[in-house]
C-alpha cells in the first residue's frame, strides 16, 4: 500500500515538473491562432479609425485650409495647423480639396505646413499647379525650397527641363534667375498645349 502511495506521489511530482513544458507546447500550438486574432484586431482598429474619419462630420476642405493657415507660435496652434493640412492632403474628395491645397501651398508661412502641402499637391500631378512649386523655389526656408525642387522634378520625369540647373543653396539672385527660366519655359509650353504631359520635358 505504501509503495502504491509513493508511486502516486512520484507520478504527481513528475506531472508538475513537466507542466511548464506542456504549457509551453500548448502555447506554441496556439501561436498561429494568436497571431490571426491579433491581426484581425489590428485590422479592426485601423478600420475603425478609417470609418471614423470618413463617416463622421469632418471639416470641409475650405475649413481645413483656414485652420492650416492660422497664425500663431504656440505648440497647440502648430499642432492644429499640421493636423489640418494633413487632413486636407487625405481628403477623400480630391477634386474638392485641390484648390484649397493650392491655397495652403501659396499662402502658408509655416515651413512644415508648406512642405506637407507641397507633397500632398504633387500627388495630383496637376500641371496648373506647377507655378506654385516654382515660386517656392525662392522660399526663405531651405527645407521648403528643397521640397519644392524635389516635387517639381516629378512633373519633368525627374529633372528640370532644358537642362536648367537649380541649387537650394544658391543665393537669391541665382534662384531668381532659375525661376525666371522655368516661368518662361512654362509659358512656351502652354502655347497651344494647355495640359502639359508630366512625362515629357
Amino acid at each position: 500500500m505504501k509503495d502504491k502511495d509513493k508511486r502516486s506521489r512520484d507520478d504527481d511530482e513528475t506531472t508538475w515538473k513537466n507542466l511548464p513544458g506542456q504549457l509551453a507546447g500548448e502555447a506554441s500550438n496556439l501561436k498561429p491562432i494568436y497571431w490571426i486574432v491579433l491581426g484581425l484586431g489590428v485590422l479592426m482598429l485601423v478600420g475603425y479609425f478609417v470609418w471614423d474619419y470618413l463617416a463622421t462630420d469632418r471639416p470641409s476642405p475650405g475649413k481645413l485650409a483656414d485652420q492650416a493657415l492660422v497664425a500663431g507660435d504656440s505648440p497647440e496652434q502648430k499642432k492644429a495647423r499640421l493636423k489640418a493640412v494633413s487632413g486636407l492632403t487625405m481628403f477623400p474628395e480630391k477634386k474638392a480639396a485641390l484648390p484649397h491645397l493650392e491655397r495652403v501651398v501659396k499662402e502658408s508661412k509655416d515651413p512644415e505646413v508648406a512642405i506637407i502641402a507641397l507633397h500632398g499637391l504633387v500627388a495630383y500631378l496637376n500641371t496648373d499647379s506647377i507655378p506654385l512649386f516654382i515660386d517656392r523655389l525662392d522660399d526663405p526656408e531651405k527645407a521648403v525650397r528643397f521640397a519644392a525642387y524635389e516635387d517639381l522634378k516629378r512633373f519633368y520625369s525627374g529633372a528640370l527641363p532644358n537642362d536648367i540647373k537649380y541649387n537650394v543653396d544658391d543665393p537669391p539672385a541665382n534662384r531668381s534667375k532659375v525661376i525666371n527660366q522655368l516661368q518662361n519655359y512654362q509659358k512656351e509650353k502652354k502655347k497651344g498645349i494647355h495640359d502639359l504631359d508630366p512625362t515629357t520635358k
